[in-house]
């Protein structure tokens, strides 16, 4: 809309800087193109800029200028979250089938199991929490055992895009206490990358209404959203 150009390299950007242009970043933008655009606004902007003196108009347009190309370096500077090389599920715990046979029933219960108890025992009974690490050991168990088992959860891995059902499809319904707590620590926003990449997910964000809403009132509509799924696992 506004005609800036770039990316340049810092070399290419001391060769383009003059008089007559804004650089910010690795973009540029010339006066004329702003001028074009400002006349595009309509008649009131034209005949406004033609009435400014030769100090003020330059003043105009570098300041649009400036706006709009930091504007441009900013957005470009936004990077994935959530990709091969920032995983943002990086300190997530395993909760799937093949990742949870690699680790040790102690691992499970001391770092895992251990953190979230004071949350199970509002609503699991000590019996199925301790149906937790049982489930855990019978799964290794069974990965061991089991040769189709073990060529499932190692072919799993292999899969580019995975999900919580599809992983936990491959046991066939088996060990549902473990599942069940497992799909609850995946539903929990762990850090502001994984917030951030599963609000892109979600393809949600705030409404309209986004400049009068607290952030209260933002994690109440995520618990909303999760409110079905999490009263499940009850």
């Amino acid at each position: 809309m506004i005609g800036i150009q770039g990316p340049f390299s810092n070399e290419e950007l001391v060769r383009l800087t003059g008089e007559f242009n804004v650089v910010y970043g690795r973009w540029l933008v010339d006066y004329a193109q702003i001028v074009l655009f400002l006349e595009g606004l309509g008649m009131h902007s034209h005949h406004t800029l033609q009435a400014l003196d030769d100090e003020l108009h330059r003043k105009v347009l570098h300041s649009i200028g400036h706006l709009t190309t930091s504007i441009v370096e900013g957005i470009v500077n936004i990077q994935v979250e959530r990709n091969e090389r920032n995983d943002a599920d990086d300190d997530l715990p395993p909760v799937l089938p093949h990742e949870l046979v690699k680790i040790s029933t102690s691992d499970l219960g001391n770092t895992v199991v251990d953190m979230h108890l004071p949350q199970l025992r509002h609503s699991w009974n000590e019996e199925t929490i301790m149906e937790i690490e049982h489930q855990h050991r019978q799964l290794r168990i069974a990965y061991c055992e089991e040769l189709a088992l073990k060529s499932a959860l190692d072919k799993y891995e292999e899969v580019p895009i995975k999900s919580f059902d599809t992983a936990w499809a491959i046991v066939e319904g088996r060990f549902e206490i473990l599942r069940d707590f497992c799909r609850g620590i995946a539903m929990v926003f762990l850090n502001t990358a994984s917030v951030e990449s599963d609000f892109s997910i979600l393809s949600w964000e705030k409404d309209k209404y986004r400049l009068s809403i607290t952030d209260l009132s933002l994690e109440g509509i995520m618990h909303c959203k999760q409110y079905d799924v999490l009263s499940s696992l009850v």
